[in-house]
């Protein structure tokens, strides 16, 4: 299996992505296997959690995943995460924003889906707040199998009872 492909898969089993069951620990053995044959994207999220004998430093994870976030869907969407976070560079949601899109448009990346309908749900630093896109967003991270997607979905239309009418 090619590093990318271990990475997906890793992801999919940590965050329970893509219809597969919450597995931490598979997940976290795909990503580190993904690192050592050669994914950027996978060494980054070892800085991120301290895996594989990295010492935890966001700064260097946000340089890796900068190299392949123009053109990796996840290095994208966990760039939108350390900006939306503030870890290892300032806290900006309209840069979260900036790189959620992007890996939504590289690749429909349920977790940019779900995160970018999170900001467009509170809007904040620049970020209108935008319920029609939020559920739009929500919806369709939930109909690809993101599991928070789909809690979401059900408390919002458990929460308001018109969510049908919502996105007419």
């Amino acid at each position: 299996m090619k590093a990318e492909e271990l990475l997906e898969l890793g992801y999919a089993y940590y965050y329970g992505d893509r219809f597969k069951p919450v597995d931490e620990e598979k997940g976290k053995e795909l990503i580190i296997q993904a690192a050592r044959e050669g994914s950027l994207c996978a060494v980054a999220d070892c800085y991120v959690y301290g895996w594989d004998g990295k010492t935890v430093d966001y700064k260097v994870a946000r340089q890796l995943y900068k190299m392949e976030a123009d053109s990796n869907m996840r290095a994208a969407t966990n760039l939108g995460d350390i900006y939306a976070n503030g870890q290892g560079a300032e806290k900006s949601f309209k840069e979260a924003e900036k790189w959620y899109k992007k890996a939504i448009e590289l690749g429909r990346d349920t977790v940019s889906l779900y995160n970018l309908a999170l900001l467009y749900h509170g809007g904040a630093d620049g970020v209108e707040k935008d319920t029609k896109k939020y559920i739009s967003l929500v919806k369709e991270a939930a109909l690809q199998g993101h599991s928070g997607a789909n809690v979401e979905l059900g408390e919002y239309e458990y929460g308001q009872n018109n969510l049908n009418d919502s996105i007419a």
